[in-house]
């Protein structure tokens, strides 16, 4: 049996002194018999390990007591992952043709519509490929009334054939130029219709492909840009989610639907929720672990492409006995708890409480409680330490070293 006894410093003087006092008149010997003897009479299961505290000590340690409760706990698998995004949320904006940066017109992190103007580019050839478009249009549609006008005589038998097929040819190979010179047009941006309007345009636009936010910026003004160089990374996070790793053991607990809890890596107290989508058909090698997909149900916001998080996904649910997870401390290896023994109130000054560390099993954890299973029998109605226990267990591993007793 080992014994902690607090004493605040004010009494560990007044002992001093008394302790003092006591030697010089030669009074100790029965009353330090009388003590060991009452000590032994409280204390007579040697494997009980107790802490003693007065009321005031508990107030300044803030040591909280409380009951055990019957809750619906969920049981989960623990998980690590990252916040990713579906490919077609994900935007490279590159250089159809290379040129010289005239104007940039958005700035990192701002959110653009799909099909704004981004930058524009001077560029010779681009240029030249609107001066062809709309020369070739122009060929093309003279050549129409000329087939026109040759079909007309083809019929009153003015014409031979052999002009008519070559008009046509040569009718038709203008019309390839000029869809050609239109596709490439409106791969650029360019409508072929308010070119033919509004005429040559000087600068090459750089329009934004999909809605999202500017995720970065890698061209500045006058630098000249190759073909196929990137220009931006475009990011829209409306579709943000989160792939879970899980272990091989646990895969056949997992299916579509089920709830998820999580908080990023470095803000554990900030939780949020997902449910699952999808779960993956082949295993990652190297983890021995399946991918599971979840959908966020409430990003308030903050969330980001690439962030950790440490998630758990709830498999399923039962009623359990529990505890708040700060009432429970670990030592060697085992988990144990600190319960009042108020059965020896008897033995106790006025003021001083009894706390008796008690062995348990922890099982399945939930939102701050976890289900405990004492090894010993406890009423629902024992009032066990359920803030403050790591000050206990520090008290009564500090006696270890002081040969059990702590003054």
């Amino acid at each position: 049996m080992r014994t902690i006894w607090i004493i605040p410093l004010a009494l560990t003087v007044a002992c001093s002194h008394s302790s003092e006092h006591e030697h010089h008149t030669h009074s100790h010997g029965p009353a330090q018999h009388s003590h060991h003897e009452q000590a032994s009479e409280m204390h007579a299961d040697e494997h009980r390990e107790e802490v003693h505290l007065l009321d005031r000590q508990m107030e300044v340690m803030d040591i909280r007591l409380g009951h055990f409760e019957t809750l619906d706990l969920s049981q989960t698998i623990r998980s690590n992952g990252r916040l990713e995004l579906p490919p077609q949320n994900r935007a490279e904006v590159t250089a159809l043709w290379g040129g010289r940066v005239k104007e940039i017109l958005v700035f990192p992190g701002g959110i653009l519509k799909k099909g704004e103007l981004m930058a524009t580019l001077e560029q010779p050839g681009f240029i030249q490929l609107q001066e062809d478009f709309l020369r070739h249009k122009a060929e093309w549609r003279l050549s129409q009334k000329a087939l026109e006008r040759r079909e007309q005589l083809a019929a009153d038998s003015l014409n031979s054939q052999q002009s008519l097929e070559q008009a046509r040819t040569h009718t038709k190979n203008l019309e390839v130029q000029v869809k050609g010179a239109e596709a490439q047009l409106r791969m650029m941006g360019i409508s072929p219709a308010s070119l033919e309007k509004e005429g040559i345009q000087q600068e090459l636009p750089i329009f934004a492909p999909i809605n999202g936010y500017v995720r970065s910026i890698d061209i500045q003004i006058g630098s000249y840009v190759q073909e196929h160089e990137r220009l931006f990374e475009l990011v829209d996070n409306d579709h943000l989610h989160i792939d879970l790793l899980v272990y091989e053991k646990d895969v056949h607990k997992v299916k579509v639907g089920q709830e998820v809890v999580f908080h990023l890596s470095g803000r554990p107290d900030e939780l949020f929720r997902a449910q699952v989508f999808a779960v993956g058909k082949s295993f990652e090698q190297e983890a021995r672990a399946l991918l599971v997909h979840a959908e966020i149900e409430n990003d308030a916001g903050g969330l980001l492409p690439g962030m950790y998080v440490e998630a758990r996904i709830e498999v399923g649910q039962r009623k359990a006995r529990a505890l708040p997870e700060a009432a429970i401390v670990r030592d060697g290896g085992m988990d144990y708890i600190f319960v009042w023994a108020q059965e020896d109130a008897s033995h106790r000054e006025e003021g001083e409480r009894v706390f008796l560390k008690q062995e348990v099993k922890v099982g399945i954890r939930d939102l701050g409680y976890a289900e405990v299973v004492p090894a010993d029998p406890l009423s629902d109605k024992a009032e066990v330490v359920t803030h403050g226990a790591f000050y206990l267990m520090a008290e009564l591993n500090k006696g270890d070293g002081e040969h059990g007793h702590h003054h």
